[in-house]
């Protein structure tokens, strides 16, 4: 676990930080955007005008300091993005989305946002040292809680992007079994985004309140694995079915979870009798069979990988003026005057600055 005591904090340029291209909040397709685009969807989906609001009134909290961390020559937030986006609009109202300029040039004029100029933040060594502070701060029953696909999203990133599933369990204190289940969850939310059905379908199934939790006791069931062979292997979804007959299967679950019959509650499926119930039921078609052609499924369009740390470079020190110059190189040939002289040499400047008067 990372030691936060050690983090370096430094007042970073509100105006130059960058919002997380990545932020779980973000959907699939929103993933990799541009800073506008990102500022836009957060502003328009996650009540940043109320944030605006409370900083103007109360001003922003020390407490809440952002958590960045240095990607190529820019600091991004990782905990915080949507405070930075409230105060980026409220020093430059132009960055809001069109129509809600008007409304935070009105709130701008409360308050001078000058002394907005730099904030104090956290800088995180990497991404997956601040995941353990996210995943805490994001948690059921937090103030911000991430629904169940932005959690989902978080956790299977990384090891989509190749991170070591042993590790990165350890590292953020999250069971092996749970992140298989984000994985799983995340890449067919993929499938669907990427197959041939409608787009009405496609919005409706891989919306973020499409409710993947109950998907998951169907998908997740031990009886289901059985009978579809359902596995992941790094970013491939792994099935002892044919990919269209799999594709099928898994519509007909989103059909009929999304409201319809059989499933019209997700109550329907708390007990252990009526979840096996329904999935013999859904896979009748193929348990029927004699021989299967297994599939499998690879996503061709992930979202960008998060961006590898560099090495964080040390700041070249400046030269320290010293009381007497390095240059002033004369002997005395008095022993006591040639030892001050040499402990001259030594002695900085900015700590001894009578001594030269």
């Amino acid at each position: 676990m990372s030691n936060f005591a050690t983090w370096e904090q430094r007042n970073l340029s509100v105006d130059n930080l960058r919002l997380d291209p990545i932020n779980p909040r973000l959907p699939e397709i929103m993933q990799g955007e541009n800073q506008t685009n990102i500022r836009h969807y957060l502003i328009d989906s996650f009540n940043v005008l109320e944030i605006a609001q409370s900083i103007v009134r109360h001003g922003f909290f020390p407490n809440e300091a952002p958590i960045v961390v240095k990607e190529k020559s820019h600091f991004v937030v990782l905990e915080g993005n949507r405070r930075v986006a409230a105060l980026q609009v409220l020093r430059n109202p132009d960055l809001a989305p069109p129509g809600k300029k008007a409304t935070y040039r009105a709130l701008a004029r409360e308050i001078d946002t000058a002394i907005w100029a730099k904030i104090i933040t956290f800088i995180a060594p990497t991404r997956l040292d601040a995941a353990p502070i996210l995943l805490a701060r994001h948690g059921d029953g937090q103030i911000s809680n991430w629904k169940h696909t932005m959690r989902m999203r978080y956790l299977a990133k990384p090891i989509l992007d190749g991170a070591n599933i042993v590790e990165f369990s350890q590292t953020v204190g999250v069971a092996q079994g749970d992140l298989r289940q984000a994985v799983i969850e995340i890449l067919i939310r993929q499938m669907l985004l990427e197959s041939d059905i409608s787009e009405t379908e496609k919005e409706l199934y891989t919306s973020e309140e499409f409710p993947l939790t109950t998907m998951w006791r169907i998908v997740g069931d031990v009886a289901f694995k059985e009978i579809t062979g359902l596995d992941v292997t790094g970013t491939t979804l792994k099935y002892t079915i044919d990919d269209a007959t799999f594709l099928s299967i898994i519509m007909q679950i989103c059909s009929d979870i999304s409201g319809k019959a059989p499933i019209k509650n997700s109550r329907d499926l708390n007990d252990k009798d009526s979840r096996r119930g329904y999935i013999d039921s859904v896979l009748k078609p193929i348990s029927d069979r004699g021989t299967r052609e297994p599939g499998s499924y690879t996503p061709k369009n992930l979202p960008p990988p998060q961006p590898k740390p560099e090495p964080r470079k040390r700041q070249a020190r400046s030269p320290q003026e010293k009381l007497i110059p390095e240059s002033f190189d004369v002997v005395t040939g008095h022993t006591k005057l040639d030892a001050l002289l040499a402990e001259g040499k030594k002695c900085r400047l900015e700590y001894t600055p009578f001594a030269a008067q």
